[in-house]
C-alpha cells in the first residue's frame, strides 16, 4: 500500500481582505490571497539574487471561513495549513485551470498595518501584544509601567503561562 499526502504549510502576507460568501446551499466560504517570498540575498561572488514572490489563492470553509471573513485583512502576516486543490472552468469557451489552497488551519501572526506602518485596530491585552509581536526580547511593559515577560506576567513573579507551563524561576528543573 502506498502512502499519499497532499499538505501545504505557508507563512506569508495577506494580499487582500478575506471575502466571505455562501454557496447556493448556504455553506459559508472565504477567499483571500497570500504572498510568500524567497531569495533576495547576495551570493559569495557578489551577485544579487532577486526576491521572488509567489501568490497563493486561499479558500476556507464553514467556521474557519467565518473567522477569516471577520479577522483576515490585507497586510497581516499569517500561517496557513491546508491542501492543494486543482480545478477547471470554462471562460468564454476556453478551458482554464485553477490552483487553490484549501485551508484547514490558519494562525494570525500580526495585525494589519496602516499606511504609516503602525498596527490598526483596538488595543489588545498585554499578553496578546507580547506573544503576537514577539521580536526576540520577550518582554513588554504593563499598563502600570512594570516590565513583563513574554506572557505578560510581571518580571520576576512566578505564574502559569497559557499552555500550563510555569513562568519564572527554572532552577529546580532536573535537566
Amino acid at each position: 500500500m502506498s502512502k499519499n499526502k497532499n499538505s501545504v504549510a505557508l507563512i506569508g502576507t495577506v494580499g487582500m481582505d478575506a471575502v466571505l460568501k455562501q454557496t447556493q446551499e448556504g455553506v459559508p466560504y472565504a477567499r483571500f490571497s497570500l504572498a510568500t517570498s524567497e531569495g533576495g540575498y547576495k551570493r559569495h561572488d557578489g551577485t544579487m539574487v532577486p526576491e521572488v514572490t509567489q501568490w497563493h489563492n486561499i479558500i476556507a470553509w464553514r467556521n474557519l471561513a467565518e473567522i477569516c471573513g471577520k479577522y483576515v485583512r490585507k497586510g497581516m502576516k499569517m500561517a496557513v495549513d491546508g491542501k492543494i486543490v486543482y480545478g477547471q472552468y470554462d471562460k468564454q469557451g476556453i478551458k482554464c485551470m485553477s490552483v487553490d489552497i484549501v485551508a484547514s488551519d490558519v494562525v494570525l501572526m500580526s495585525r494589519p498595518q496602516d499606511s504609516q506602518g503602525t498596527a490598526q485596530g483596538a488595543p489588545q491585552s498585554n499578553v496578546a501584544q507580547s506573544v503576537g509581536n514577539y521580536q526576540g526580547g520577550g518582554r513588554g511593559t504593563a499598563q502600570n509601567g512594570q516590565q513583563t515577560d513574554l506572557f505578560g506576567q510581571p518580571q520576576g513573579q512566578q505564574g502559569w503561562g497559557p499552555f500550563g507551563a510555569p513562568i519564572g524561576n527554572y532552577d529546580d528543573v532536573p535537566f
